[in-house]
Protein backbone atom coordinates (compact mmCIF):
# COMPACT_ATOMS: atom_id res chain seq x y z
CA UNK A 1 0.00 0.00 0.00
CA UNK A 2 1.33 3.80 -0.27
CA UNK A 3 1.00 5.49 2.62
CA UNK A 4 0.42 9.10 1.81
CA UNK A 5 1.66 12.39 3.48
CA UNK A 6 -1.13 14.60 3.80
CA UNK A 7 -1.23 18.34 4.97
CA UNK A 8 -3.95 20.07 6.44
CA UNK A 9 -5.93 21.59 3.54
CA UNK A 10 -7.33 25.35 3.18
CA UNK A 11 -10.60 25.63 3.54
CA UNK A 12 -12.08 27.77 0.58
CA UNK A 13 -15.08 29.14 2.57
CA UNK A 14 -14.42 32.26 4.18
CA UNK A 15 -16.84 32.08 7.70
CA UNK A 16 -17.91 35.07 9.28
CA UNK A 17 -16.87 35.78 13.07
CA UNK A 18 -17.52 38.19 15.30
CA UNK A 19 -15.89 40.52 18.37
CA UNK A 20 -15.98 39.34 21.79
CA UNK A 21 -14.30 40.08 25.04
CA UNK A 22 -11.12 37.25 25.98
CA UNK A 23 -12.57 35.68 29.18
CA UNK A 24 -9.45 34.10 29.50
CA UNK A 25 -6.01 35.82 28.91
CA UNK A 26 -2.35 33.78 27.94
CA UNK A 27 0.11 34.58 30.68
CA UNK A 28 3.38 35.11 28.92
CA UNK A 29 5.49 34.80 31.77
CA UNK A 30 4.86 31.13 32.00
CA UNK A 31 6.06 30.80 28.13
CA UNK A 32 9.74 29.21 27.04
CA UNK A 33 10.62 30.59 24.07
CA UNK A 34 12.41 27.91 21.66
CA UNK A 35 14.19 28.81 18.64
CA UNK A 36 14.77 26.26 15.60
CA UNK A 37 17.97 25.06 14.49
CA UNK A 38 17.72 24.52 10.75
CA UNK A 39 21.07 23.18 11.23
CA UNK A 40 20.34 20.57 13.18
CA UNK A 41 20.45 17.54 11.50
CA UNK A 42 17.81 15.37 9.34
CA UNK A 43 18.65 11.79 10.07
CA UNK A 44 16.11 11.21 13.65
CA UNK A 45 16.43 7.19 13.54
CA UNK A 46 20.14 7.55 13.45
CA UNK A 47 20.27 10.38 16.28
CA UNK A 48 22.12 9.41 19.55
CA UNK A 49 18.68 10.09 21.12
CA UNK A 50 16.98 6.53 19.93
CA UNK A 51 18.57 3.30 21.89
CA UNK A 52 16.65 1.08 19.96
CA UNK A 53 13.86 0.53 16.85
CA UNK A 54 11.79 -2.06 17.19
CA UNK A 55 9.31 -3.16 14.18
CA UNK A 56 5.37 -4.08 14.30
CA UNK A 57 3.36 -5.02 11.45
CA UNK A 58 0.34 -5.21 11.31
CA UNK A 59 -1.58 -7.92 10.49
CA UNK A 60 -3.62 -7.46 7.20
CA UNK A 61 -6.57 -9.13 6.35
CA UNK A 62 -9.91 -8.10 4.63
CA UNK A 63 -11.43 -6.45 7.91
CA UNK A 64 -8.23 -5.09 8.77
CA UNK A 65 -6.63 -3.16 5.62
CA UNK A 66 -5.54 0.41 6.59
CA UNK A 67 -5.68 3.54 4.23
CA UNK A 68 -3.85 6.08 3.53
CA UNK A 69 -2.99 9.05 6.30
CA UNK A 70 -3.99 6.73 9.48
CA UNK A 71 -3.57 8.32 12.93
CA UNK A 72 -2.61 6.16 16.33
CA UNK A 73 -2.80 5.51 19.58
CA UNK A 74 -1.83 3.24 22.30
CA UNK A 75 -3.98 2.14 25.32
CA UNK A 76 -1.90 1.30 28.68
CA UNK A 77 -1.64 -2.61 27.86
CA UNK A 78 0.27 -1.99 24.78
CA UNK A 79 -2.70 -2.63 22.71
CA UNK A 80 -2.48 -0.01 18.82
CA UNK A 81 -5.42 1.94 17.97
CA UNK A 82 -5.63 3.14 14.42
CA UNK A 83 -7.78 5.28 12.88
CA UNK A 84 -8.47 4.74 9.14
CA UNK A 85 -9.44 8.23 8.40
CA UNK A 86 -9.18 7.77 4.72
CA UNK A 87 -10.69 4.53 4.35
CA UNK A 88 -13.50 2.76 6.66
CA UNK A 89 -13.44 5.91 9.15
CA UNK A 90 -13.45 2.79 11.97
CA UNK A 91 -10.91 2.37 14.50
CA UNK A 92 -9.13 -1.02 14.06
CA UNK A 93 -7.47 -2.40 17.39
CA UNK A 94 -3.79 -4.35 17.52
CA UNK A 95 -2.84 -6.14 19.92
CA UNK A 96 0.84 -5.09 20.84
CA UNK A 97 2.35 -7.89 18.71
CA UNK A 98 0.80 -6.42 15.60
CA UNK A 99 -2.87 -9.16 15.81
CA UNK A 100 -5.73 -7.71 14.46
CA UNK A 101 -8.25 -7.82 17.28
CA UNK A 102 -11.68 -6.02 16.50
CA UNK A 103 -13.09 -3.29 14.80
CA UNK A 104 -14.42 0.15 16.92
CA UNK A 105 -17.26 2.38 15.22
CA UNK A 106 -18.75 2.75 11.94
CA UNK A 107 -19.94 5.09 9.24
CA UNK A 108 -23.27 6.58 9.03
CA UNK A 109 -26.26 8.05 10.51
CA UNK A 110 -27.83 5.47 12.83
CA UNK A 111 -27.54 6.58 16.98
CA UNK A 112 -24.48 3.97 17.04
CA UNK A 113 -22.92 5.26 14.04
CA UNK A 114 -20.91 8.85 12.96
CA UNK A 115 -20.33 10.75 9.58
CA UNK A 116 -16.60 10.98 9.93
CA UNK A 117 -13.64 10.29 12.41
CA UNK A 118 -12.31 13.90 13.39
CA UNK A 119 -10.57 12.69 16.04
CA UNK A 120 -10.17 9.82 19.18
CA UNK A 121 -8.96 9.32 22.29
CA UNK A 122 -9.15 6.49 24.78
CA UNK A 123 -10.26 6.78 28.66
CA UNK A 124 -7.26 5.56 30.25
CA UNK A 125 -9.55 4.18 33.36
CA UNK A 126 -12.33 2.76 31.57
CA UNK A 127 -11.03 1.71 28.22
CA UNK A 128 -13.57 3.41 26.76
CA UNK A 129 -13.16 5.05 23.50
CA UNK A 130 -14.79 8.39 22.41
CA UNK A 131 -15.26 9.04 18.58
CA UNK A 132 -15.70 12.55 18.08
CA UNK A 133 -17.16 13.42 14.29
CA UNK A 134 -17.52 17.33 13.14
CA UNK A 135 -19.55 16.67 10.29
CA UNK A 136 -22.41 15.42 12.73
CA UNK A 137 -21.48 17.08 15.79
CA UNK A 138 -21.52 14.02 17.83
CA UNK A 139 -19.21 12.00 20.04
CA UNK A 140 -19.93 8.03 20.12
CA UNK A 141 -18.45 6.09 22.64
CA UNK A 142 -17.65 2.73 22.30
CA UNK A 143 -15.60 -0.37 24.77
CA UNK A 144 -12.68 -1.09 23.85
CA UNK A 145 -14.31 -4.56 21.88
CA UNK A 146 -15.96 -2.63 20.04
CA UNK A 147 -19.78 -2.49 21.79
CA UNK A 148 -21.85 0.65 21.72
CA UNK A 149 -21.92 2.80 25.45
CA UNK A 150 -23.44 5.95 24.23
CA UNK A 151 -23.54 9.35 22.16
CA UNK A 152 -23.80 12.30 22.51
CA UNK A 153 -25.09 15.35 19.95
CA UNK A 154 -24.07 18.87 20.42
CA UNK A 155 -25.87 21.82 18.87
CA UNK A 156 -22.20 23.94 18.67
CA UNK A 157 -20.40 23.06 15.66
CA UNK A 158 -16.64 21.82 16.65
CA UNK A 159 -13.61 20.86 14.86
CA UNK A 160 -12.39 18.76 17.62
CA UNK A 161 -13.71 17.85 21.14
CA UNK A 162 -12.12 16.45 24.46
CA UNK A 163 -14.39 14.86 27.43
CA UNK A 164 -13.78 16.50 31.05
CA UNK A 165 -15.58 14.83 33.27
CA UNK A 166 -19.12 15.31 32.39
CA UNK A 167 -18.23 18.58 30.03
CA UNK A 168 -16.41 18.84 27.16
CA UNK A 169 -14.19 20.87 25.44
CA UNK A 170 -15.09 22.11 21.80
CA UNK A 171 -12.16 23.50 19.30
CA UNK A 172 -14.34 25.90 16.95
CA UNK A 173 -10.80 27.53 15.34
CA UNK A 174 -10.89 30.69 13.76
CA UNK A 175 -13.64 32.59 11.69
CA UNK A 176 -15.78 29.86 12.87
CA UNK A 177 -19.38 31.18 12.13
CA UNK A 178 -20.68 30.14 15.01
CA UNK A 179 -18.41 31.44 18.38
CA UNK A 180 -16.36 34.80 19.42
CA UNK A 181 -13.97 32.26 20.67
CA UNK A 182 -11.28 29.47 19.50
CA UNK A 183 -12.02 26.76 22.18
CA UNK A 184 -14.66 26.27 24.50
CA UNK A 185 -16.11 24.24 27.15
CA UNK A 186 -19.91 22.99 27.88
CA UNK A 187 -21.03 21.15 30.61
CA UNK A 188 -23.97 18.22 30.41
CA UNK A 189 -26.86 20.77 29.63
CA UNK A 190 -24.21 22.49 26.76
CA UNK A 191 -24.43 25.30 28.61
CA UNK A 192 -21.17 27.19 27.90
CA UNK A 193 -18.88 27.71 31.38
CA UNK A 194 -16.27 29.26 29.83
CA UNK A 195 -14.28 30.73 26.84
CA UNK A 196 -11.16 30.72 25.72
CA UNK A 197 -9.02 32.84 22.83
CA UNK A 198 -10.94 35.24 20.31
CA UNK A 199 -11.82 33.75 16.92
CA UNK A 200 -12.32 37.14 15.43
CA UNK A 201 -9.17 37.38 14.00
CA UNK A 202 -9.55 37.75 10.08
CA UNK A 203 -6.67 35.05 9.10
CA UNK A 204 -7.32 32.33 6.52
CA UNK A 205 -9.65 29.87 8.43
CA UNK A 206 -7.61 26.26 8.76
CA UNK A 207 -8.72 22.45 8.75
CA UNK A 208 -6.67 20.99 11.76
CA UNK A 209 -6.29 17.91 10.53
CA UNK A 210 -4.31 16.75 13.37
CA UNK A 211 -5.06 16.42 17.02
CA UNK A 212 -5.50 19.52 18.84
CA UNK A 213 -6.42 18.50 22.30
CA UNK A 214 -2.89 16.88 23.80
CA UNK A 215 -3.19 15.50 27.43
CA UNK A 216 0.77 16.16 28.95
CA UNK A 217 1.77 13.03 31.71
CA UNK A 218 0.43 15.21 34.45
CA UNK A 219 -3.41 14.59 33.57
CA UNK A 220 -3.31 18.87 31.97
CA UNK A 221 -4.40 19.54 28.55
CA UNK A 222 -2.88 21.37 26.11
CA UNK A 223 -3.19 22.81 23.24
CA UNK A 224 -2.25 23.39 19.38
CA UNK A 225 -3.08 25.40 16.63
CA UNK A 226 -1.51 25.14 13.04
CA UNK A 227 -1.29 28.80 12.86
CA UNK A 228 0.06 29.30 16.37
CA UNK A 229 3.51 29.48 17.56
CA UNK A 230 2.53 28.75 20.81
CA UNK A 231 1.64 25.34 22.71
CA UNK A 232 -1.02 26.04 25.96
CA UNK A 233 -1.91 24.71 28.82
CA UNK A 234 -5.48 24.97 29.59
CA UNK A 235 -7.03 25.12 33.09
CA UNK A 236 -10.03 26.24 34.88
CA UNK A 237 -10.15 29.88 34.08
CA UNK A 238 -7.53 30.29 32.52
CA UNK A 239 -4.90 29.47 29.33
CA UNK A 240 -1.15 29.70 29.73
CA UNK A 241 1.03 29.38 27.32
CA UNK A 242 3.89 27.04 27.97
CA UNK A 243 6.00 26.92 25.01
CA UNK A 244 6.51 29.32 22.01
CA UNK A 245 8.62 28.69 19.07
CA UNK A 246 10.69 31.04 16.91
CA UNK A 247 10.71 29.81 13.84
CA UNK A 248 13.70 32.16 12.40
CA UNK A 249 12.52 33.33 8.53
CA UNK A 250 10.02 30.84 8.91
CA UNK A 251 7.49 32.87 11.63
CA UNK A 252 4.40 34.58 10.42
CA UNK A 253 4.76 37.96 11.37
CA UNK A 254 2.56 39.69 13.22
CA UNK A 255 1.42 41.90 10.73
CA UNK A 256 -0.57 38.68 9.13
CA UNK A 257 -3.13 38.70 12.27
CA UNK A 258 -3.63 42.70 12.02
CA UNK A 259 -4.53 42.63 8.56
CA UNK A 260 -8.29 42.77 9.37
CA UNK A 261 -9.33 41.09 5.82
CA UNK A 262 -9.81 37.49 5.39
CA UNK A 263 -9.10 37.75 1.74
CA UNK A 264 -6.20 39.73 1.63
CA UNK A 265 -4.57 38.13 4.65
CA UNK A 266 -4.99 34.62 2.34
CA UNK A 267 -2.86 36.21 -0.54
CA UNK A 268 -0.06 37.41 2.16
CA UNK A 269 0.89 33.90 3.79
CA UNK A 270 0.47 32.45 0.41
CA UNK A 271 3.13 34.54 -0.85
CA UNK A 272 6.34 33.90 1.89
CA UNK A 273 7.44 30.60 3.48
CA UNK A 274 6.12 30.57 6.71
CA UNK A 275 5.54 27.33 9.58
CA UNK A 276 2.43 25.51 11.03
CA UNK A 277 2.88 23.42 14.32
CA UNK A 278 1.16 19.97 12.86
CA UNK A 279 1.56 17.99 16.06
CA UNK A 280 2.70 18.78 19.93
CA UNK A 281 3.51 15.24 22.21
CA UNK A 282 4.77 15.55 25.58
CA UNK A 283 6.15 12.85 28.42
CA UNK A 284 7.48 13.33 31.66
CA UNK A 285 11.28 13.16 29.89
CA UNK A 286 10.70 14.62 26.70
CA UNK A 287 8.77 16.65 24.56
CA UNK A 288 8.05 16.56 20.33
CA UNK A 289 6.90 19.18 17.97
CA UNK A 290 6.41 18.77 14.46
CA UNK A 291 6.47 21.38 12.04
CA UNK A 292 5.49 21.82 8.43
CA UNK A 293 7.26 24.96 6.77
CA UNK A 294 5.26 25.55 3.76
CA UNK A 295 7.55 26.95 1.28
CA UNK A 296 6.14 29.08 -2.07
CA UNK A 297 7.72 26.50 -4.72
CA UNK A 298 5.86 23.69 -2.68
CA UNK A 299 9.00 21.89 -2.16
CA UNK A 300 7.69 22.13 1.39
CA UNK A 301 9.65 20.54 4.57
CA UNK A 302 8.80 18.71 7.83
CA UNK A 303 10.82 19.75 10.79
CA UNK A 304 11.04 17.42 14.26
CA UNK A 305 11.76 19.00 17.44
CA UNK A 306 13.00 17.20 20.56
CA UNK A 307 13.46 18.67 24.21
CA UNK A 308 15.24 16.06 26.49
CA UNK A 309 14.27 17.78 29.73
CA UNK A 310 16.80 16.39 31.69
CA UNK A 311 19.38 18.84 29.67
CA UNK A 312 16.37 21.37 28.71
CA UNK A 313 17.84 21.11 25.04
CA UNK A 314 15.69 20.77 22.12
CA UNK A 315 17.07 18.52 18.86
CA UNK A 316 15.66 19.68 15.51
CA UNK A 317 15.72 17.36 12.58
CA UNK A 318 14.58 18.80 8.98
CA UNK A 319 13.18 16.82 6.22
CA UNK A 320 13.37 18.62 2.83
CA UNK A 321 11.11 18.26 0.06
CA UNK A 322 9.01 16.31 2.22
CA UNK A 323 6.86 14.87 -0.66
CA UNK A 324 9.69 13.29 -2.53
CA UNK A 325 11.90 12.41 0.92
CA UNK A 326 12.40 8.68 1.55
CA UNK A 327 13.49 8.85 4.83
CA UNK A 328 12.14 6.78 7.11
CA UNK A 329 10.83 9.84 9.93
CA UNK A 330 9.46 12.16 7.01
CA UNK A 331 5.99 12.34 8.19
CA UNK A 332 6.09 9.05 10.27
CA UNK A 333 6.09 10.54 13.86
CA UNK A 334 2.28 9.35 15.44
CA UNK A 335 2.66 9.77 19.33
CA UNK A 336 4.83 9.41 22.10
CA UNK A 337 4.31 7.09 25.05
CA UNK A 338 4.41 7.58 28.83
CA UNK A 339 7.47 5.16 28.31
CA UNK A 340 9.61 7.36 26.10
CA UNK A 341 8.61 5.84 22.41
CA UNK A 342 8.09 7.66 19.38
CA UNK A 343 4.95 5.39 17.64
CA UNK A 344 5.87 6.10 14.24
CA UNK A 345 3.69 4.25 11.09
CA UNK A 346 5.57 3.61 8.41
CA UNK A 347 4.85 2.68 4.61
CA UNK A 348 6.10 -0.68 3.94
CA UNK A 349 7.51 0.18 0.48
CA UNK A 350 9.79 2.50 2.54
CA UNK A 351 10.91 -0.39 4.49
CA UNK A 352 11.42 -2.55 1.66
CA UNK A 353 13.70 -0.79 -0.63
CA UNK A 354 16.13 -0.36 2.39
CA UNK A 355 19.50 -1.85 1.51
CA UNK A 356 20.06 -4.80 4.14
CA UNK A 357 22.67 -2.62 5.62
CA UNK A 358 20.53 0.28 6.29
CA UNK A 359 18.19 -2.38 8.09
CA UNK A 360 20.73 -2.82 11.20
CA UNK A 361 19.36 0.13 12.67
CA UNK A 362 16.42 -2.15 13.61
CA UNK A 363 16.10 -4.89 16.44
CA UNK A 364 14.25 -7.40 14.17
CA UNK A 365 15.04 -6.49 10.52
CA UNK A 366 13.90 -10.23 9.35
CA UNK A 367 9.81 -8.70 9.71
CA UNK A 368 10.78 -7.05 6.51
CA UNK A 369 11.71 -10.18 4.61
CA UNK A 370 7.47 -11.11 5.36
CA UNK A 371 6.16 -7.57 4.05
CA UNK A 372 3.92 -7.15 0.62
CA UNK A 373 3.50 -3.67 -1.26
CA UNK A 374 -0.19 -4.59 0.21
CA UNK A 375 1.02 -4.89 3.73
CA UNK A 376 -0.40 -2.58 6.47
CA UNK A 377 1.50 -0.23 7.71
CA UNK A 378 4.31 -1.10 10.04
CA UNK A 379 4.59 0.96 13.57
CA UNK A 380 8.10 1.49 14.52
CA UNK A 381 8.47 1.70 17.99
CA UNK A 382 11.42 4.29 18.78
CA UNK A 383 12.79 3.86 22.00
CA UNK A 384 14.48 7.17 23.73
CA UNK A 385 17.32 6.99 25.85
Amino acid sequence: MNLKIVFPSLIGLLLLGSCGEHTSKPAADAETVVAYDPNGGSDLFHSDLIREIELVPLETSDSSLIGTTPECMMDTHGNYYIADINGSQKLLRYDSTGRFLNAIGNRGRGPREYLGLSNFLIDSLTENVFVFSNLDQKVCIYGNDGSFVSNRTFNTPFFQGWPDGENYWLYEGYMNGSSDYRVLKVDAQENIIETILPADIQIMPMEESFPVFIPDPNGNLMLRETFSDRIYRLSADSVIPVYGFDFGKYSIPQEYYQIGDVRQSVEYIMKRDFACIDRFMESNHYAVIQVLLKKKDDRNALVYGILDKATGGWQWYTFEDILKNKSLGAGSVRMLTAGDELICLVDPMRLMEMAPEERSIFRNPEVINSLTEESNPVVLKCRLK
